[in-house]
């Protein structure tokens, strides 16, 4: 395995020492050496579901002319994204080549990190300078980690992880980015829906009509988390207004 250069970590301990704000780290392992990653396999067992991850979408890319093949799992709004691609194929197209296929083998693996994950994995990479590379296979384990079905049972989590994808991040135990969430209250969701949700809200009300945003606010109660639930009788018993069921 492979991983970015020495620099890298040089630069980044530079800027946590110097208060920057990491907005998003990208953490990469190449396999160019040992051709451990078949990205078809990858494939087949991301559409088997023979994968463990946190990710809500995995999508896959092929060009559709010359060569090319990416495989996501997480969205670009997400907080974690991990990428493996054709890295000898991308080095062809930006050197200008044809659609021949590249001599030489380059898989890389790519997790990229946004908002706090970005921030505490910086942190952790600077107290760990000597070993952030353990850490940094931990944390593409941890957010995606392929598995061996076992017939008898059916809990994937309980599956042998593939002996490719340990070979390939060094054994690596899986390793967590510790996220402290700051705690739901009126005051934030005000806030985030000023600053996120008021613009397209009075789109729509300034096209399908008020009543059609009510109607979709009001159906939206079904939908409702315990959480949600706790905090609107919460706020119903300060003000004295009934509870909802």
């Amino acid at each position: 395995m492979h991983t970015s250069k020495q620099d890298s970590v040089d630069l980044l301990t530079w800027l946590v020492r110097h208060n920057g704000n990491t907005t998003r780290l990208d953490v990469a392992c190449d396999d160019f050496d040992y051709h451990l990653l078949d990205l078809a396999e990858i494939s087949r067992k991301a559409q088997e579901d023979e994968v463990c991850t946190d990710a809500q979408v995995i999508d896959e890319w092929h060009a559709l002319r010359g060569v090319g093949h990416t495989i996501y799992f997480g969205s670009r709004s997400s907080e974690r994204l991990l990428r493996i691609y054709d890295k000898a194929a991308e080095q062809v197209k930006k050197a200008g080549g044809n659609a021949a296929m590249p001599d030489e083998f380059w898989v890389r693996v790519e997790l990229e990190l946004k908002g706090d994950r970005a921030k505490v994995a910086g942190q952790m990479i600077v107290d760990h300078r000597e070993t952030w590379q353990i850490l940094g296979a931990g944390w593409i384990r941890d957010f995606v980690d392929f598995k061996e079905p076992e017939l008898e049972d059916i809990n994937k989590a309980r599956w042998e992880t593939s002996r490719w994808w340990l070979d390939f991040l060094d054994n690596a135990a899986k390793c967590k980015i510790p996220i402290k969430r700051e705690e739901q209250t009126i005051e934030r969701i005000v806030a985030w829906v000023d600053k996120q949700v008021a613009p397209s809200l009075f789109v729509l009300s300034a096209t399908v009509g008020h009543d059609q945003v009510f109607e979709r606010v009001g159906a939206a109660s079904a939908r409702l988390s315990a959480r949600q639930v706790q905090l609107i009788n919460e706020w119903n018993t300060e003000n004295e207004v009934t509870d909802v069921q």
